[in-house]
């Protein structure tokens, strides 16, 4: 049986990830190359053989899936309790290699998930991410929230903001805008008395 449709290489995709038959086919190939690591492990993640898959990922060693593999990792770490400063370590390695969007994401939900603001903040901002897609603008608000960097916040909320990329079942940008007046609008109250006051 051809698994694969007459298909090798770099032709493999990842829309076989569940399939179980596939799996076991690149599991059992020998002299493994980069994409068959990769491919072994996202699969392994879909099928939930997790230790396996790991050590598929971590076996990957240059070139695009070298990024991709590392991604992976990340994304699988930051959504494992406490494993999330693992998850940021794998998505900076991921980046060092690769410039594609997705990846940048994938990055910037690592640093999210393991409490990396600074640093987030500091990569958007260095690669100018938040001039290209809303969604980035998304990640230096909650980003600023936490830092409680209101004022950088509001900037951003006042200005011509637009996510257009936001996928469903995340974090929306209502959620974030709550978050942040919670704190200005207690801050401004107490100014307003103190000014009433003649204090400041």
């Amino acid at each position: 049986i051809d698994l694969f449709n007459g298909k090798t290489g770099d032709n493999y995709t990842i829309s076989y990830s569940n399939d179980k038959k596939v799996y076991l086919a690149i599991k059992n190939l020998e002299n493994k190359r980069d994409i068959d690591y990769y491919l072994q492990g996202v699969t392994g993640i879909a099928l939930k053989d997790y230790s396996y898959a790991i050590k598929s990922l971590k076996k990957v060693k240059k070139g695009k899936y070298y990024s991709l593999a590392n991604i992976t990792l990340a994304i699988y770490y930051s959504k494992v309790k406490n494993q999330h400063l693992k998850g940021y370590y794998y998505a900076k390695k991921a980046i060092k290699k690769c410039d594609d969007y997705n990846v940048y994401l994938a990055y910037c939900d690592a640093c999210v998930s393991a409490k990396k603001h600074k640093q987030c903040v500091k990569t958007i901002k260095e690669l100018n991410l938040d001039k290209t897609k809303g969604r980035f603008n998304l990640y230096l608000l909650t980003c600023y929230e936490k830092l409680n960097k209101l004022d950088l916040a509001q900037n951003i909320l006042n200005g011509d903001f637009v996510v257009p990329d936001i996928r469903e079942g995340e974090y929306s940008i209502y959620s974030v805008y709550v978050d942040i007046y919670k704190k200005i609008i207690p801050h401004l109250a107490l100014r307003y008395r103190l000014l009433s006051q003649n204090v400041i």
